[in-house]
């Protein structure tokens, strides 16, 4: 990484980030939960590859907030806040063929509610 691009990062943000209620990353549109509510399509739902107790899993969750961050010379970056729905436990997900259902009433990580929209 050249020092061009590692300068904006070294200086720290801009203290007026903001908040969206949605975004498109990489042609492929987010939305906010709240927003979703009463839309008949909805696009709040994520799931990224993670990791728990060393296996390497899908997590599943829904998009609480989308934020931007801005670092100077114009550079941003999105970050998802979510809530990540706990799939411990037997009932927590079950896959039927090519359909997977997620138990929606329980939630994990909550201190760890950040992703990166990349």
């Amino acid at each position: 990484m050249s020092i061009k691009k590692l300068f904006p990062l070294a200086i720290g943000l801009d203290v007026r980030g903001r908040t969206h209620t949605g975004c498109i990353v990489n042609g492929v549109r987010f939305h906010v939960q709240r927003r979703d509510e009463l839309r008949k399509s909805q696009y709040c739902g994520i799931v990224v590859a993670g990791y728990h107790e060393n296996q390497e899993i899908d997590i599943y969750g829904i998009i609480v907030d989308i934020l931007e961050l801005e670092y100077v010379e114009e550079n941003r970056v999105l970050l998802f806040k979510c809530k990540w729905f706990d799939l411990r436990k037997k009932t927590g997900m079950r896959k039927d063929n090519n359909f997977t259902s997620i138990c929606v009433k329980r939630f994990w990580y909550e201190h760890d509610s950040f992703v990166l929209a990349t």
